[in-house]
């Protein structure tokens, strides 16, 4: 997916999220805090189809993110990925860890200041 059509994807995703996290109570505010949380790594190097992608795990992430949002914006790091980058499937009480990453995160980031600054007002 180009970079244009990435962002559009990513812009409308945040929105219709805004819509739904507004209905149930929240506001502008309490929006852009969930987003401004950084819980996205790349110190590690995870690697997907040659490029170094930002990553995180769902345990962190779930905490302020829900299923939707989550859903909507990132992909699920499948288990020959981890093999390959040589992470941990699993913790040492065999609980299977589940990493997410963004296809592209700057475009993630342009169209998540793209949103912020239409829907400030």
């Amino acid at each position: 997916m180009n970079s244009n059509n990435l962002q559009e994807k990513y812009f409308n995703a945040l929105t219709e999220n805004y819509s739904l996290h507004c209905q149930n109570g929240g506001d502008y505010l309490s929006f852009k805090n969930i987003l401004s949380f950084d819980f996205f790594h790349k110190a590690d190097d995870l690697i997907i189809n040659e490029v170094i992608v930002n990553w995180c795990f769902r345990e962190t992430i779930i905490e302020f993110w829900d299923e939707k949002l989550i859903s909507d914006l990132l992909l699920i790091v499948n288990e020959e990925n981890l093999r390959i980058n040589k992470f941990d499937k699993e913790d040492v009480n065999k609980s299977p860890f589940i990493y997410y990453y963004f296809e592209n995160y700057f475009d993630f980031i342009e169209a998540k200041d793209k949103f912020l600054k239409v829907f400030e007002n």
